[in-house]
């Protein structure tokens, strides 16, 4: 299974002067920083949930098509733009949609043979079989409120700490808090590939 982000999102949970607000910051200096903040955390935050924040496209190859079903990462999902697959000849084919069934409630997302039909054979060769979907929210509000806090939090501590480890005399070994990792927690996607 590999798993590749054909187009990136270009919404982020919190603007430039939320994150400066948070962070107290009055002057404009360290804009770009904190803006690299800003997409570093959400990138990291994505990669802790095992989620996309918003609408991205992204592309899952097989090397098959399984026995019953697909799961498809990143949720939340908005859609399936296509299945494809190269058949036992070797020519790659596009599935009907009417072959098959997305599940767009379950968390990762399903794709599920339709009723009575079954998976077309593939061609014996890596990554045979690619499908493409949009995930992601569409709306910047409709980020969870504990997930944008935690993208502030941890901006915040990146920005206090710009070393990954600090170690110093009396300071002893600072690592990024228990507690903000905490607060992702909730919003991770539990059941993986």
């Amino acid at each position: 299974m590999t798993l590749e982000e054909v187009t990136e999102s270009s919404i982020w949970p919190v603007s430039l002067d939320e994150a400066k607000d948070h962070l107290r910051v009055t002057n404009d200096d360290d804009n770009t920083y904190i803006q690299s903040l800003i997409y570093a955390v959400t990138r990291l935050g994505e990669i802790i949930t095992r989620r996309a924040f918003y609408t991205s496209t992204w592309r899952l190859y097989l090397d098959c098509l399984p026995d019953k079903l697909i799961l498809l990462p990143k949720p939340p999902l908005q859609s399936v733009t296509h299945v494809k697959y190269f058949d036992s000849s070797d020519i790659q084919q596009t599935l009907a949609s009417t072959e098959y069934v997305v599940d767009t409630i379950s968390k990762p997302a399903r794709i599920c043979r339709a009723f009575g039909s079954s998976w077309p054979s593939t061609y014996d060769r890596p990554n045979a079989v690619e499908i493409e979907f949009i995930a992601g929210l569409v709306a910047q509000d409709d980020l969870p409120e504990g997930l944008k806090q935690a993208v502030l939090h941890h901006i915040s501590h990146l920005y206090d700490m710009r070393e990954p480890v600090i170690m110093g005399f009396g300071l002893g070994v600072q690592q990024v808090p228990f507690t903000l990792m905490a607060m992702y927690t909730p919003y991770r996607v539990m059941r993986f590939y």
